[in-house]
């Protein structure tokens, strides 16, 4: 996978912002699991790739999104959550 490419630019960010004293630091993985779990939402359910990678084509062309380092993983996060409550709700 190429350095440019959106997953691998998401898999090695890291999230901005201050943590409190003493907290751990929480990587990527475990806030996308927070992320998810907030959403009634399981590894399993993701692993449709198809359906995925079809609801994710369209997002992105009906938001014309772009990633810019101006974009903090926690957008991108988030239009990743919403896109996986989108395509639980189509097929609901």
């Amino acid at each position: 996978m190429g350095p440019e490419r959106l997953p691998k630019v998401v898999m090695d960010s890291e999230v901005d912002g201050r943590r409190k004293r003493g907290r751990p630091k929480s990587g990527w993985r475990h806030q996308v699991k927070d992320m998810m779990a907030g959403y009634c939402l399981t590894e399993e359910q993701a692993e449709d790739r198809v359906a995925w990678k079809k609801n994710l084509k369209k997002k992105i062309v009906d938001l014309n999104f772009k990633v810019h380092n101006t974009y903090t993983l926690a957008v991108i996060m988030d239009v990743v959550i919403n896109i996986y409550a989108d395509m639980l709700v189509s097929k609901g």
